[in-house]
């Protein structure tokens, strides 16, 4: 089950896969520029502090388990 919210999910993904012996590896892609829409990442450094705080804890959480 995934747990987790906009980016959370993905760094407990791949936590629990590598520390269940899953190989992970990355695949390259190519990121265009958005055409249309707001990104949701954040507009301002609140917005990446608060997000950046919610994924340092789930990497501690996930080292612990």
């Amino acid at each position: 089950r995934l747990r987790g919210d906009y980016g959370e999910y993905c760094i407990d993904l791949l936590g629990r896969a590598v520390k269940a012996g899953f190989n992970v590896v990355e695949v390259p892609y190519v990121c265009v520029p958005r055409t249309a829409g707001d990104s949701k990442t954040g507009a301002n450094l609140w917005d990446y502090l608060v997000k950046g705080r919610k994924y340092v804890r789930t990497v501690w959480e996930v080292a612990r388990e």
